[in-house]
């Protein structure tokens, strides 16, 4: 093989009398081959342009939390059934946010007239639009039960008001109750022994809820 030295030969001129500069060296690369030992030729120059680096943009993704809506009871006998369970789970705080606010003048009254009842099973025996009546065993510390029958009325998922009666007690000989008594649901009506209507409520003196004359 032989070996022939590339000469690259810079022009240089002159414009209007003056010289010239030579132009600038480039930064491509450049490979001579020679010529093969069967045939002579000229030196082939093979030039590659230098390529620009790529730019990557890079977006962050936004995250989004996702916050559980709370479950709402969607019936009104869904939302009286609500509201006992929770009674009997003495989660007092959800059963006045499901309607003892409206039922009971104070949290505190509202938790003290359940006091004296172990549990509550009620029994709903019909629904009319947003009223759903009621019958209620109350399952009392002393060991009796106190049995009250009545209305919820429901709206916007929480109960706004009710209607219940104290009717006859399945545990004691005599119907009614004694005023005095301890009472577990504010607002119940009832006929006490001596004939005398009663109601279950609380006064300034004695926040306990007890059934009192009306």
């Amino acid at each position: 093989m032989l070996t022939f030295p590339v000469i690259v030969l810079v022009a240089c001129g002159t414009s209007g009398g003056k010289p010239v500069a030579p132009a600038a060296a480039s930064s491509a690369s450049a490979t001579v081959a020679a010529p093969s030992s069967s045939a002579a030729g000229p030196a082939t120059v093979t030039v590659t342009a230098a390529q620009p680096s790529a730019t990557v943009t890079v977006t962050p993704t936004a995250t989004s939390t996702v916050i559980p809506t709370p479950t709402v009871p969607d019936s009104a006998s869904a939302v009286v059934g609500a509201y006992f369970a929770a009674i009997n789970s003495h989660d007092y705080a959800t059963a006045w946010s499901l309607g003892g606010e409206n039922l009971s003048p104070s949290y505190s009254a509202f938790v003290a007239g359940f006091a004296d009842t172990v549990r509550d099973d009620v029994q709903i025996v019909g629904v009319s639009g947003s009223a759903v009546s009621v019958r209620l065993t109350a399952t009392l510390a002393s060991g009796g039960t106190q049995v009250y029958a009545g209305t919820y009325d429901v709206g916007n998922g929480v109960i706004t008001s009710a209607s219940v009666t104290a009717v006859a007690t399945p545990s004691r000989s005599e119907t009614g109750v004694r005023a005095g008594e301890f009472c577990s649901h504010l607002g119940a009506t009832t006929t006490a022994v001596d004939g005398k209507s009663v109601v279950c409520s609380t006064t300034s003196t004695d926040p306990e809820p007890r059934w009192r004359s009306r």
